[in-house]
């Protein structure tokens, strides 16, 4: 099963952290079934459960310091478990988190730019604007241009 989810995860090439989590998340509750386990899941997959979750809830916060923190983990710990099961660093996975949900709200929304970089937790639109660009290549006016959505403003944040 393992192996199965690794070649899924390698498939996506991980642009897509959401559906990586709940893949992995699946996962962890097919084995644990499988175990006939409930309530304490062990392991790396555990550990990476507890994290996603945790990132999930506290997007805009999240952080490698806070979620190792939150998990009462070492960050290197926590690397190696995001390195073992998707070969991507933690720091990476919250940063594809947070692109994931940028491009929701870039799509799904007209909210200004600086809004969405606020929301995400990026101190500034510029920082917000530069991962955005490594990202997916173009910047999130552009980006908004190409998937057609109208330029009007509204609010996100309420």
């Amino acid at each position: 099963m393992l192996y199965l989810c690794r070649e899924s995860l390698e498939s996506l090439k991980l642009k897509d952290s959401r559906t990586a989590s709940a893949l992995l998340s699946s996962l962890l509750c097919l084995l644990q079934k499988e175990r006939g386990e409930s309530d304490r899941p062990e392991g790396a997959l555990a550990l990476f459960h507890q994290a996603d979750q945790y990132i999930h809830h506290n997007l805009a916060a999240a952080t490698v310091q806070s979620t190792a923190r939150h998990l009462n983990v070492s960050e290197r710990t926590l690397l190696n478990v995001f390195r073992s099961l998707l070969g991507i660093s933690t720091q990476e996975y919250i940063r594809n988190m947070k692109m994931d949900m940028a491009h929701y709200l870039l799509t799904t929304g007209a909210s200004p730019v600086g809004e969405i970089a606020a929301l995400l937790g990026y101190t500034d639109q510029f920082t917000f604007c530069k991962s955005f660009v490594r990202h997916f290549g173009c910047s999130p006016s552009e980006y908004r241009k190409r998937k057609g959505v109208p330029g009007q403003y509204g609010s996100v944040l309420k």
